[in-house]
């Protein structure tokens, strides 16, 4: 995609004469005046900036991939969907994959399937859709799974055990290498293979593990109750880990460096309670006009 310098000034909003090409990419993709589809883009930029309108123009290319926005979190919700779906069929010795049958097996609307796989940069082919290994391998890469990620989990009480025993998880690359309990009882007790530490050592074991594999513990996992969670936040932030998956009903507070991602289980219990509910009483309106 070229603009003319005719098009270029079009794009009056953006202020050609002080602002970078990559700057008028960003802003024109963000606006969506860009198809975000396009990976390389080329567009005729004011060799020298003044505060006048630009006087002469040479052509830049600028890879798309580093404008792209973050991908809309509901997209990267369902990917983990379509990958059940493509390792099934994979499974059966199938070899492609439509969005059609995607869909079709998942209740959903192929033009939405179509649109969250665009998110991983990978292309199906017309009337053959996509190359099931080569799109399980670039959703798996998309979100990291394509590599080991490793935990600390802090809680290992029903939910903690839970997510311990589950083997789903290692298929998707995650590692859980320490766990901790503050209660006394259950320090030194082990659950599936790890032995449950003391949350004080935690700090030494990350600096342990980082001194044997040269890198840190990538993040925490936090079951614990609410009043607990924070204590634990501030452990993973002093054993400089800082990404956390967190399941307690609490609002953590945070440095800005720390990712969280906050597991909502009341908030989907509600969901599906109030449906529930509506389906009941839409039942019972529907008898009363019989």
């Amino acid at each position: 995609m070229i603009f003319s310098q005719t098009q270029a000034l079009f794009y009056d909003s953006f202020d050609l004469s002080i602002k970078s090409p990559g700057a008028l990419l960003e802003e024109a993709v963000n606006k969506d005046r860009i198809d975000r589809s396009d990976v390389v883009f080329s567009v005729l930029r004011p060799s020298i900036y003044a505060t006048g309108p630009p006087q002469h123009y040479k052509e830049t290319s600028i890879r798309m991939s580093t404008l792209r926005r973050t991908p809309p979190t509901p997209s990267i919700q369902r990917l983990p969907s379509y990958l059940r779906v493509l390792r099934a069929a994979k499974a059966r010795g199938e070899l492609f994959a439509s969005c059609t049958k995607i869909a079709d097996e998942l209740g959903q609307q192929s033009v939405q399937v179509r649109k969250d796989l665009a998110i991983t940069g990978v292309m199906g082919r017309p009337k053959v859709g996509y190359q099931i290994d080569e799109l399980i391998g670039a959703i798996e890469s998309f979100l990291g799974w394509d590599q080991k990620t490793t935990a600390f989990l802090f809680g290992v009480g029903n939910l903690g055990t839970a997510i311990l025993n589950y083997s789903g998880f290692a298929a998707d690359g995650l590692e859980i290498v320490e766990v901790f309990d503050a209660n006394p009882k259950l320090i030194g007790r082990v659950v599936n293979g790890r032995t449950i530490r003391d949350p004080k050592d935690a700090a030494a074991l990350a600096r342990a593990f980082r001194k044997e594999h040269g890198r840190n513990v990538d993040m925490g996992i936090v079951t614990v109750p609410g009043p607990a969670a924070q204590d634990v936040a501030r452990i993973l932030i002093e054993a400089e880990i800082h990404a956390i998956w967190n399941y307690a009903p609490a609002t953590l507070e945070l440095p800005a460096d720390t990712l969280c991602e906050n597991v909502k289980l009341s908030e989907s219990f509600a969901v599906l309670t109030r449906r529930m509910k509506a389906r009941d009483e839409n039942a019972r309106n529907s008898r009363c006009f019989r």
